[in-house]
């Protein structure tokens, strides 16, 4: 794959995503969040990225978390959301169920 003329980025980057996102250390992307997105109703599979508050935690007076929502099939897009805590829901899902789904679209579902 990596000998293919534009495959080999497209490979390199799917790759590397998957080793942050599924890789040993799972620092970042550990835990799988659902979340109301794009609007009530409708939710978003993503990964919690962080749980610090920081300004907007601050700016709102409420506990916030960071939650990344990759794009289907293509993961390395995706919308960056800012959310109360109170609004995630937690699945029993691992990091790789979670991509899974995702990549394929929502055809393999745990």
């Amino acid at each position: 794959m990596q000998r293919v003329p534009l495959i080999n980025k497209t490979y390199a980057t799917l790759r590397q995503l998957g080793e942050m996102l599924l890789g040993p250390s799972r620092g970042t992307f550990g835990r799988v969040a659902l979340v109301e997105f794009p609007s009530p109703g409708s939710w978003g599979l993503g990964f919690v990225t962080s749980t610090v508050a920081g300004e907007a935690g601050q700016k709102t007076g409420k506990k916030v978390c960071s939650l990344f929502i990759p794009s289907a099939v293509n993961p390395t897009t995706g919308f960056l959301l800012v959310v109360p805590e109170d609004r995630v829901t937690y699945p029993d899902m691992t990091p790789e169920q979670a991509m899974k789904m995702i990549v394929s679209a929502g055809a393999l579902v745990p």
